[in-house]
């Protein structure tokens, strides 16, 4: 009887330690900003400079959208989540065309899939220009530069540049009321 007790005790606290550990790993991954930058820039919440190629085979720097709000977003062709967000984003570019820019990046493995995912749900995608996809096959950009492993995920900039927040899922109505007025303290400031 003692030893049997002694056995769960011990399975408890260790299924105990576990769970701890998982939940604190979980908690620190939220919010994670890209490593793969100098101290200052991590300190400073600054975006990286990076140049990114469109489906268009255009070569397009962050920087070069230094004084709008970006958007840079990823997603997936098969992410539910993500299909109902791109219906917001083109409403959202729409609506403030000359201070947003919507920068989204696809982490699928073939183009092919995007293409059909274009043909499907952005028809009028061209008359939304300021609204680019772009395609990280190998994920450098989303795991890499940005610890992105969900999607969707949505990080903030600022027109300074800076990071001024990370959404991850559907938690944003991109094109509700509530969002362009945050976006637009974001230019103000």
């Amino acid at each position: 009887m003692h030893k049997c007790f002694n056995s769960v005790l011990i399975a408890a606290t260790l299924a105990l330690i576990l769970l701890t550990t998982w939940y604190i790993d979980g908690r620190a991954r939220v919010g994670a900003v890209p490593e793969r930058r100098s101290a200052a820039e991590a300190a400073a919440g600054t975006a990286p400079d990076m140049t990114l190629t469109t489906l268009k085979s255009a070569h397009v720097r962050l920087y070069d959208y230094r004084g709008k709000i970006v958007l840079l977003n990823f997603w997936a062709t098969w992410c539910a989540p993500c299909i109902a967000e791109f219906a917001q984003f083109q409403n959202l570019a729409k609506q403030m065309p000359d201070d947003v820019v919507i920068l989204a990046v696809s982490i699928d493995e073939r183009r092919s899939d995007i293409d059909k995912f274009i043909h499907r749900y952005l028809p009028s995608l061209d008359r939304t220009p300021n609204l680019i996809l772009f395609h990280d096959a190998g994920q450098v950009i989303s795991q890499d530069m940005f610890q992105t492993i969900r999607v969707p995920e949505t990080i903030i900039i600022n027109p300074e540049m800076k990071m001024a927040r990370k959404v991850a899922g559907l938690s944003f109505t991109w094109d509700s009321q509530e969002t362009i007025a945050y976006l637009s303290t974001l230019k103000k400031n």
